[in-house]
């Protein structure tokens, strides 16, 4: 989930708020390819303030089923959206990195 903020997972700012944990148990786990071990369908949010060195957590949200892993450092962000599968953005999209 690409949200800027953790605002987007309170309740009254989001229709999806409680549906992520049980949408995600319906996703199959996939089989790694190298390592042949069964993979589980996960949910992360980039969103929160944490510091770009790491020094400070991410924030914490009160979604079940989302693992935020806070605000990474560019070149990391990059490198962890290019893992994912599938983007869901949140918020203002016009605004969002992921249109470059």
């Amino acid at each position: 989930m690409l949200a800027k903020e953790t605002r987007y997972f309170d309740k009254g700012s989001s229709l999806f708020v409680g549906l992520l944990e049980p949408a995600g148990r319906y996703v199959p786990a996939i089989t790694d390819e190298t390592t042949g071990e069964e993979v589980l369908f996960k949910i992360t949010s980039t969103a929160g303030r944490s510091t770009e060195n790491g020094t400070r957590p991410p924030d914490k949200i009160s979604e079940p089923g989302v693992e935020v892993v806070g605000r990474l450092p560019q070149e990391e962000w990059t490198d962890y959206m290019a893992r994912s599968k599938v983007l869901i953005g949140l918020g203002h999209p016009a605004l969002s990195p992921s249109r470059k």
